[in-house]
């Protein structure tokens, strides 16, 4: 089976962090991706490292042939993904209003810092979050174009996207009887939090249950009675019982304690490192499998390729618009 995004055409606009982490999730899906970057860069490597499976072309805003070339695409295109400030893209007119009467289809994924209703709206903000969720409103709208014919404009923003992914602890703080929960979120939490052990390398605890505490003090080495359990987030012993947890881990090495918890069900695991990761296998493997699309693969990380701006111009119009003669003769007839 192709990969689930595969035939969807999208054109990202150059960004940082956020839209380009949108753009990278559709296309370790199979889509294709054309990362639109600024005239003025063409020929130099991108600054963004977030541009696996994508291609480059370069497009001036303020070139009035540019843009014709550039809504021949999007007649073409199924998403386009633009990480600008609120009213950016309709000074050059090139808004949802204008660009979803070329392309009825076309889902127009915006993503900003705050909320478009915000007093805030007009600040930067950086969180990888709002791309996460901004892929989610693209497939979300896919979906829905697919009852409908029609695209959808979907508006992501940063703050939301984090208050979303922070829905369990939030929820929380908002519940009664939950309110002594916040040890999860608190940094001064001793079984919730990571360890230095004698290699200097650290060890994660998430022993958050009452079976999962008392798991891991007993295989820690610290067997704790009934009453040490029940009073466990009880903040005034969490000083000491740190301090305790903290001596016990440095009297053995990250390996040995992978080692003594590998069979144990105490929610203790090693943190490796990136180039661990790398060298065991994670993150090698898109994050969501389906059960006919298994094993979809991601190349090209750490072999020192980089993205040219604009590398793809003729390729990407080729196969898109059937040529460079093809998109000249679409811009000759749009001034008519």
């Amino acid at each position: 089976m192709p990969p689930p995004l595969q035939g969807i055409k999208i054109l990202e606009f150059a960004g940082w962090a956020t839209s380009p982490f949108c753009g990278l999730l559709c296309a370790d899906y199979g889509a294709d991706v054309v990362r639109v970057d600024r005239a003025q860069d063409r020929g130099n490597p991108t600054p963004d490292l977030l541009y696996r499976h994508k291609r480059s072309i370069c497009i001036d805003l303020k070139d009035a042939a540019d843009i014709i070339k550039f809504k021949a695409l999007v007649r073409q295109a199924d998403v386009l993904i633009e990480p600008f400030r609120p009213g950016t893209m309709e000074k050059y007119g090139l808004g949802p209003e204008v660009l979803m009467k070329e392309n009825r289809r076309l889902v127009y994924a915006r993503v900003t810092g705050f909320r478009r209703d915000s007093g805030d709206k007009d600040k930067a903000g950086h969180s990888i979050s709002g791309g996460a969720s901004c892929f989610q409103g693209i497939l979300l709208a896919l979906f829905v174009r697919e009852r409908t014919g029609c695209g959808q404009v979907v508006d992501a923003n940063m703050v939301d996207g984090a208050a979303y992914l922070a829905t369990f602890p939030r929820l929380m703080n908002k519940t009664p009887g939950w309110e002594k929960s916040k040890d999860t979120i608190d940094p001064d939490c001793p079984y919730y939090n990571t360890y230095e052990t004698a290699d200097g390398k650290l060890m994660a605890v998430a022993a958050f249950e009452s079976h999962f505490f008392q798991e891991f003090m007993k295989t820690l080495g610290v067997p704790v009675d009934k009453e040490t359990v029940e009073s466990r987030q009880d903040r005034e012993i969490w000083k000491g019982l740190r301090e305790v947890i903290k001596q016990r881990f440095r009297i053995k090495t990250r390996h040995e304690w992978e080692r003594v918890f590998g069979g144990v069900d105490a929610c203790v695991t090693p943190v490796y490192t990136d180039k661990e990761l790398d060298a065991k296998g994670y993150e090698r493997q898109v994050p969501v499998e389906l059960s006919l699309t298994p094993g979809l693969k991601i190349e090209g990380e750490g072999k020192g390729k980089v993205l040219i701006a604009g590398q793809h111009q003729d390729e990407v119009f080729d196969e898109w618009l059937g040529g460079p003669q093809s998109y000249v003769s679409v811009a000759a007839k749009s001034r008519l």
